[in-house]
């Protein structure tokens, strides 16, 4: 997933106060504060919403953010997924602390999965380290031994996870002993939606939340409008804008795309998004995807399932889709950038320039 960049139209009524701490940053307006922060190791986060009363604590917001990163990070060694995935057979884990986090995202993953024909597949986890896009350093083979891809897809598919809840307590089982889990495409907007919660839990009614690029709105801005969100232009540098925004009312949204992440082999630049029908990098003409839905997590999962789709599927199934919206930019037949949206999304289109 790439940092898609968004911007508020809120007015800023008073200056930026500093912070001690270095990483963190926030302001007040008279109504709307701001807080910003680093989660996941060096994902920004950016939190706009209304509390003239105090109620949300910068500190709180990095606790909960780490709560949930001890629950999906690929990163942390010692994480309920890292616990998984370093397992022969699975765990077995209570519903609650971290691992509730984890078990949350197996349970949506699951129902993702199938309503994409597994073009969502989260079992790809030792695609994107063979490939090189799970390390600090984006590095990984020059040239592919297919081979090797074809044993690696022996431990691809979500078949492959068995899920046996007795009360409280879930046994996560693996079928095959190298299958990993991988929560990139879906842990950012899981984050965004349980810190949405808490803030709506402390009396919170208008707010934007962002993570990574991925957002999620409830209420109205500071002049009383629905948010509008920026999608970066898939062929332009970072911070130059596609010529339309998104209005969103009480929604999230999520953009995926391949330009910030990729990796040249065999002499071809290959983005991150994995196909794991195919077990390659996948490249066809959709240039990124976006989608609105009612939660970000939701919205997330779908916008890297279309980009292993391509334009065409990713269209066809967001019309069936009641629970989701999509904005497709994509190649034609030209070589040149066009757009495509669901009909939902009609009046919440604008245009920018």
């Amino acid at each position: 997933m790439y940092r898609l960049f968004l911007f508020a139209l809120f007015a800023v009524l008073t200056a930026c106060q500093s912070q001690s701490n270095p990483k963190t940053v926030a302001s007040e307006t008279i109504a709307f504060k701001k807080m910003e922060g680093i989660t996941m190791g060096v994902v920004r986060y950016k939190l706009t919403f209304e509390d003239t009363e105090n109620r949300v604590l910068q500190t709180t917001i990095d606790s909960l953010l780490n709560a949930l990163n001890m629950g999906n990070s690929h990163y942390e060694k010692t994480s309920t997924l890292s616990r998984f995935n370093d397992s022969e057979n699975g765990i077995t884990i209570e519903n609650s602390g971290y691992a509730q986090h984890f078990i949350n995202n197996v349970l949506t993953t699951r129902d993702i999965v199938e309503k994409t024909n597994g073009y969502f597949e989260p079992t790809i986890a030792p695609l994107m380290k063979y490939y090189g896009f799970r390390k600090k350093v984006i590095e990984g083979v020059d040239a592919i031994d297919t081979t090797e891809v074809a044993k690696i897809m022996q431990t691809v598919g979500f078949d492959k996870i068995k899920i046996v809840q007795a009360g409280n307590q879930y046994n996560i089982q693996k079928i095959n002993p190298n299958t990993q889990l991988d929560f990139s495409a879906i842990a950012k907007g899981y984050a965004i939606d349980e810190v949405g919660r808490f803030l709506e839990a402390k009396g919170v009614k208008s707010y934007l939340v962002d993570i990574g690029g991925e957002s999620l709105c409830r209420g109205k801005n500071a002049k009383g409008n629905w948010w509008n969100i920026g999608i970066q232009d898939p062929k332009a540098p970072r911070g130059y804008y596609h010529n339309q925004t998104l209005m969103l009312a009480n929604q999230a949204m999520a953009t995926s795309a391949n330009y910030e992440s990729f990796r040249i082999i065999d002499g071809q630049k290959m983005g991150h998004t994995m196909n794991p029908k195919t077990g390659f990098p996948e490249s066809n003409d959709l240039l990124s995807a976006t989608v609105v839905a009612k939660d970000c997590i939701i919205a997330d999962s779908y916008a890297t399932a279309f980009m292993a789709m391509g334009m065409e599927k990713a269209f066809n199934l967001a019309q069936k889709l009641p629970e989701i919206e999509a904005y497709l930019l994509y190649l034609d037949e030209n070589g040149e950038t066009s757009t495509k949206y669901t009909e939902g999304l009609a009046d919440q289109v604008k245009q920018l320039y």
